[in-house]
């Protein structure tokens, strides 16, 4: 299997982070992720230099992590250092030293750093509306983004080792903001939050919920739940007892969401997403052609990783054009989600039958999938579900977060790929022997000449089945 690996190495402030990553150019997913947790922004704060202690830890771990590039043949290599190494007063030295070991490294400023947080948003997002927050251990940037264009940025001292020490977060954040451009002052959309302390506030809110989705990944708080998260935070015997969030995070958690609190009162914004993508992805997407830029994350990343389980390579994608004309979207983004649910149509094929709806179902729900809101991943999911013959074993405690009616679209989509897959056998070619529509008051099958013995009793079962969901009649033209 040929691979495109991409590596990128963070001297942060908290730790560094070492991540390599496959998959397709506009949507990479991490393969390996391993960080050296080496505080140089604790030993900065404190001392105003990266002690000699910490300055041979961290050439071991760039050592050790330029070794496994080797090791793994990773060509493209970014190296990236940005607030403790910035703040540092021996920051050039540490630099010179580490540049022994890998001659590439970057200090990215404050400006390019916060550029390089928008830039992880867009990776997710193309048409971003709103300002990017990304919380660092030595500094907060924030990034106006409009339409998927970026805006004028700050980058401020305000990193979660820094926050305890002010008397007030909201009052620090207002005074160090003072003198922006106007549109960080405008109201903003959506906060789009990045960094390892906001994706503990959403992991604890995920806990405090009982939130059946695993993954955090855009994971969305309204603005008037970040009180009672804080209050939650600053109890010690309910921070004892919570597990899968490091100790580290725990500590800094209360203070982070005091900050994603401030920030939203700032902008006057009720939305806060959290995301998974941040300024490791922004410089990645930041190498990418204008071209690649607009391709479709979701689309990209789901397929690239799907169609090694298809039977028949392109099924995917000929299955969505072949359903395109009954017209069960109404947007461009439906349009995106129900190409995405056509992806993983093929892929449980090789798993029991009996298993094979929840199986599919739980890749659609698992994956790293890129640029999907939780409800849309529960969407795709449920129409996966539906379209391998589904019945019972649908985790229930999922319709919660997800609108009726996008479980009742979610169910047509499922019923129109089971349909297709039953006529064309996985086949890409077999569905241009017909086509599909609604006509009137039916739902349209009609086969190309001398393809009408492609009819049985079981694809007609299956049309029938859509078009009772859809309270049509059926019509079939061999």
């Amino acid at each position: 299997m040929t691979m495109n690996l991409r590596a990128v190495i963070d001297i942060g402030s908290n730790a560094i982070r070492f991540v390599v990553y496959d998959g397709a150019e506009r949507a990479p997913t991490p393969i390996y992720n391993e960080k050296a947790s080496i505080s140089l922004g604790k030993a900065v704060g404190e001392h105003g230099l990266i002690p000699h202690d910490l300055v041979a830890e961290a050439m071991r771990a760039l050592t050790r992590f330029a070794k496994l590039c080797d090791a793994m043949g990773v060509e493209q290599r970014m190296t990236i250092a940005t607030a403790a190494v910035r703040d540092a007063t021996n920051g050039p030295d540490f630099l010179s030293e580490a540049r022994q070991i890998i001659p590439e490294i970057q200090l990215l400023t404050g400006d390019e750093e916060a550029v390089a947080g928008g830039h992880g948003i867009l990776a997710e997002f193309p048409e971003a509306n709103g300002v990017a927050a990304d919380l660092g251990g030595g500094s907060l940037e924030l990034i106006r983004l409009t339409n998927g264009i970026l805006g004028d940025r700050i980058s401020v001292p305000m990193g979660t080792m820094k926050l305890k020490a002010m008397p007030s977060i909201s009052e620090s954040l207002a005074k160090l903001t003072k003198d922006v451009p106007q549109t960080l002052r405008d109201p903003a959309e959506t906060i789009f939050l990045i960094g390892g302390a906001w994706r503990a506030m959403a992991k604890f809110d995920h806990i405090l919920s009982d939130h059946p989705l695993p993954l955090i990944a855009n994971h969305r708080v309204k603005r008037d739940r970040l009180p009672e998260l804080r209050t939650s935070a600053l109890n010690d015997e309910l921070l004892k007892s919570t597990r899968g969030i490091p100790q580290a995070r725990l500590s800094t958690l209360a203070d982070a969401i005091t900050l994603a609190h401030a920030i939203a009162n700032r902008f006057q914004t009720d939305h806060l997403l959290v995301t998974t993508s941040g300024i490791r992805e922004g410089v990645l997407f930041g190498q990418l052609d204008d071209a690649t830029k607009r391709l479709n994350p979701a689309i990209e990343s789901i397929r690239h990783e799907t169609q090694s389980h298809w039977r028949f390579q392109g099924f995917g994608d000929a299955l969505f054009h072949w359903i395109r004309p009954l017209g069960l979207t109404n947007s461009t983004r439906s349009e995106t989600l129900l190409h995405a649910t056509c992806c993983f149509a093929d892929t449980a094929w090789a798993i029991q039958p009996d298993f094979r709806p929840i199986h599919a179902a739980r890749l659609a729900l698992d994956g790293m999938w890129h640029g999907l809101l939780p409800e849309e991943r529960i969407q795709i999911a449920f129409a996966t579900f539906i379209a391998c013959g589904g019945k019972a074993g649908w985790p229930d405690a999922l319709d919660a977060y997800v609108s009726e009616d996008a479980l009742k679209v979610a169910r047509l989509w499922g019923l129109a790929i089971r349909l297709a897959k039953r006529l064309s056998a996985g086949v890409p070619e077999m569905l241009t022997k017909a086509s599909i529509g609604q006509i009137e008051r039916n739902v349209k099958l009609a086969y190309t000449d001398d393809q009408s013995s492609l009819h049985t009793a079981s694809v007609e079962r299956r049309l029938k089945a859509l078009a009772q969901a859809l309270d049509l009649d059926i019509s079939v033209d061999d």
